[in-house]
């Protein structure tokens, strides 16, 4: 990571700084994310993609209910599934249902 920010003109005494904001950064969204599966509605789960997922777009009703039933369905998923596979690599996502979201917006592989 350090040689990446390097390449991206980060000083040496700069580097530290830029990976002390972008943890802390991602601390906030795994806080936000985390709050948002504990609430029993999704509002707080749709302030987080409106601001982490969508930024700048804005977010349609659809996406933010498909985004949210897919974010609930894989943290299950991922509780049912083997810790020791978990650290050892092999993790286990369901396919999101791309006609929730809209077929306009899949893009094929």
């Amino acid at each position: 990571m350090m040689s990446s920010l390097r390449e991206l003109g980060a000083a040496d005494l700069g580097v530290g700084r830029r990976i002390k904001h972008m943890t802390e950064s991602l601390n906030g969204r795994i806080q936000a994310y985390e709050r948002g599966l504990m609430a029993s509605d999704n509002e707080i789960l749709f302030d987080a993609l409106r601001r982490n997922l969508f930024g700048t777009v804005t977010a349609r009703e659809q996406d933010l209910v498909a985004m949210a039933a897919y974010i609930r369905d894989t943290a299950a998923d991922l509780g049912l599934q083997d810790l020791t596979k978990i650290i050892g690599g092999s993790i286990e996502f369901r396919l999101p249902i791309t006609r929730l979201i809209g077929e306009e917006n899949h893009v094929s592989e």
